[in-house]
């Protein structure tokens, strides 16, 4: 009984993998390609690292984004018109015409990196390393969220600089918070390196996947792990570094840290709730006695109170299930 329970679970999980990570339609309107049409590299970001490189004369690297622009743009446009012409390919043919373009999207970014990066001295070429791996998390992040819909990844740097830190105190992170970009960033890397080939084989396996080839559906199993271990591995790290730059902070400062911190998280259960505005509308109302109002406010404060303790069950077991994961992830390469 087991058994066939734990094949009519794989069976289900296979079914949801299938529909929410390949598009059942062979349309490539399914597949989200359009976002890519933009640099990685802003004008406006640009600008602003500028400024905290103090070149003397910044117009060589200007001109070096200039030429990498203007090549990008003119390989988005023809890959961009590729995608309309083949408008009624099927969604394999249509995925590897995007993989392509990832590649020269990669290529022409990284050559602008290593280009700028050529005329630095050793001081602006630290701080241009880190504007490249901010742009690397602003562009991975996201990508890795959409695998996975559980949590959201953050970036602890990008959330310490909400914070409104002393000299002092940021002096005290500075060291935690560089090996957090350090750790962090080969993971993104890899990410980028590995997730195209792995999505590529998935979309070959996807017709014996739907046709319930159990080969095909152990395959495909295996990918979707190998993705997912890639986004726990970055869940892992932020949630020891979150620890080690929570001890580095005062009291009042840790708090508002993990506050934010576990909002970002789990965005979707910090969300405001029809009850939030309910309350919302009907604190604004004149016409209520003021017996009225209390009652509201304890029944609303009420609602609060059970509201945030099952929030942190939710928390808690989310935490639980992406352990889980990761000892059975360790425990099958051993």
């Amino acid at each position: 009984m087991r058994v066939v329970v734990a094949n009519h679970i794989r069976a289900c999980f296979i079914a949801w993998a299938v529909a929410v990570i390949l598009p059942p339609q062979t349309s490539i309107a399914q597949l989200d390609w359009r976002q890519t049409l933009e640099p990685a590299t802003s004008r406006a970001a640009l600008a602003n690292c500028l400024k905290s490189l103090e070149i003397d004369n910044p117009d060589v690297i200007w001109s070096l984004f200039e030429i990498t622009t203007f090549t990008f743009l003119e390989e988005a446009g023809s890959f961009e018109a590729a995608m309309k012409r083949g408008i009624g390919d099927d969604a394999l043919t249509s995925w590897q015409r995007i993989r392509l373009w990832h590649d020269t999207r990669r290529e022409l970014q990284q050559q602008f990196e290593d280009d700028v990066a050529l005329i630095l001295d050793d001081r602006q070429q630290t701080l241009w390393t880190s504007f490249t791996r901010r742009l690397r998390r602003q562009r991975v992040l996201p990508e890795m969220d959409s695998f996975q819909a559980q949590i959201t990844l953050v970036d602890l740097l990008e959330v310490l600089d909400t914070l409104d830190l002393s000299a002092s105190e940021y002096a005290d992170l500075q060291e935690v918070a560089q090996r957090y970009e350090e750790s962090l960033d080969p993971m993104l890397i890899g990410w980028e390196h590995q997730y195209d080939d792995i999505v590529t084989e998935m979309w070959q396996l996807r017709p014996r996947v739907l046709t319930g080839d159990n080969k095909a559906l152990q395959a495909f199993q295996r990918q979707h792990e190998q993705l997912d271990g890639l986004v726990s591995n970055v869940k892992e790290l932020n949630k020891n570094f979150v620890s080690a730059m929570a001890s580095s902070m005062e009291p009042d400062q840790q708090s508002h840290f993990l506050t934010i911190v576990t909002r970002r998280d789990y965005p979707e259960l910090f969300r405001q709730s029809p009850v939030d505005l309910a309350a919302q509308r009907l604190g604004s109302f004149d016409e209520l006695a003021d017996d009225q109002r209390g009652a509201i406010y304890l029944l609303y404060n009420d609602y609060k109170i059970q509201r945030n303790a099952l929030r942190q069950q939710m928390i808690s077991a989310l935490e639980r299930f992406s352990s889980h994961k990761q000892i059975d992830r360790r425990a099958a390469r051993l």
